[in-house]
């Protein structure tokens, strides 16, 4: 899974987070990584959550793309949230991953707001006291201020 994503993002500080051994053998976490020729091009996590399931880190390698590698891997993390006992599973989706998720059967029930920290980014200070944009508590102390940016 990391080479897969590391391929996309570039980052791999980022990719390793998220693709460590405590996260990736979780009790409550199924990985996917489909291979063709011997390389990995496609990936999915499942991650279990009392009787829900939601799916992660899907991906696919640029090079890869529109051959049902992507669908293979969703199709696995989604069979394996039911397998597991979970009555819904959901996944975020990007709007180049729309088509697909339509067709294995999702359907869209909200959208998200996603918010940038404006500036330069430094070495991570650790979580951020809580805030509420909405509420104009956006800002607080010893937090860096929130702007929306856009909704997905």
């Amino acid at each position: 899974m990391a080479a897969v994503h590391e391929s996309l993002l570039g980052d791999a500080a980022a990719v390793a987070h998220f693709a460590s051994p405590g996260a990736l053998l979780s009790r409550d976490a199924v990985a996917f990584v489909v291979r063709f020729a011997g390389q990995p091009v496609a990936c999915a996590m499942t991650v279990l959550s009392g009787g829900s399931a939601g799916v992660y880190w899907v991906a696919t390698r640029a090079d890869a793309r529109r051959r049902g590698f992507g669908e293979l891997a969703t199709r696995a993390a989604v069979r394996a949230g039911f397998e597991y006992g979970a009555r819904v599973v959901t996944l975020q989706s990007t709007e180049q991953g729309v088509p697909l998720y339509r067709k294995l059967g999702f359907a869209p029930f909200t959208t998200y707001p996603r918010y940038v920290v404006p500036g330069p980014v430094g070495p991570d200070p650790g979580p951020p006291p809580l805030s509420n944009p909405s509420t104009g508590g956006g800002r607080t102390l010893n937090s860096p201020p929130i702007v929306r940016s856009e909704e997905s």
